[in-house]
């Protein structure tokens, strides 16, 4: 079962799989199941509330399914499949926040590449969980069941190893492009006074060190992402580096990381009643020249 991009997925066949447990065949159905709520929350909320989505996806597995119409052994295994997604959510929540915020989060391959990830962090800490024959037993199901499927898709050298530099996560044809396209955002910057002078180590200062600078920030990458400018959708603490690597804002660490996680960046998506609306606008018009 592979859920197609930009394809509905039925409300019939969405409430049979469901009511029949075929979305808790596999990590994989269970993964499709996920992200056809996503993309309809994505889709369709006017509120920004698939911030959330996460957090209620959480809520909703900790609950124990109890289909009385359902065999006992189809229970236990819709219940294990959700006990263990569960696990992800609640002790490595990047391999699902990560897929979520990938455009192409619909593919196959990103699917498996979530899968993979799993894999590798059952390898690495099983050993040590006081879960451990749970976690071993696990580890071993996905090396059988998905083996044919890692091997065919190689898994994808990791963009911590390939972007080091800010313009290469901006789109163009070439690097040349995109760092033509970083020039002439910096000139924005500072012809609207977000920019002063350059430090001792070439980073330009932020000159907006009070209230409302950490939003400034966020705003801009958010904008800079819906406008079609960001080509690599990254973790929060790599975009945080790679922002660290020409802006001295003066912003603590994780504060400053907290603003690219996926969950802080979609509260720009918002009615121009909320405060943040300001904000976006306030970007749009800043690089409506780039």
């Amino acid at each position: 079962m592979n859920l197609q991009q930009n394809l509905r997925y039925p409300l019939t066949k969405f409430l049979a799989e469901e009511l029949t447990g075929r979305f808790y065949e596999s990590e994989l159905s269970c993964i499709n199941r996920m992200l056809i709520l996503y993309y309809n929350r994505v889709s369709f909320a006017i509120d920004g509330s698939e911030k959330n989505f996460l957090n209620e996806y959480e809520a909703y597995l900790s609950e124990p399914i109890a289909f009385w119409w359902l065999s006992a052994r189809r229970l236990h295994r819709m219940n294990t499949l959700r006990r263990r997604m569960l696990m992800v959510l609640s002790l490595q929540r990047d391999i699902f926040t990560d897929l979520l915020a990938k455009t192409d989060f619909l593919s196959l391959s990103r699917k498996i590449e979530a899968i993979r990830r799993i894999r590798d962090w059952l390898s690495r800490d099983s050993g040590t969980s006081v879960f451990k024959p749970e976690l071993v037993t696990w580890r071993d199901s996905l090396d059988a069941q998905y083996r044919h499927l890692f091997e065919t898709m190689p898994a994808k050298a990791t963009p911590r190893n390939q972007v080091i530099e800010f313009y290469q996560v901006l789109t163009g044809r070439d690097d040349a492009q995109r760092k033509s396209k970083f020039a002439r955002l910096i000139v924005l910057l500072q012809k609207e006074g977000w920019l002063g002078g350059q430090t001792q180590d070439g980073r330009y200062r932020f000159r907006n060190r009070g209230k409302g600078s950490r939003l400034q920030i966020a705003a801009l990458y958010y904008t800079l992402s819906a406008r079609g400018h960001i080509e690599q959708r990254l973790a929060a603490p790599f975009i945080a580096g790679l922002f660290n690597k020409w802006l001295d804002h003066g912003l603590a660490e994780k504060s400053f990381e907290k603003i690219f996680q996926t969950e802080q960046q979609q509260t720009f998506n918002c009615s121009s009643s909320q405060p943040r609306f300001r904000y976006v606008k306030e970007c749009e018009l800043l690089i409506s020249g780039l």
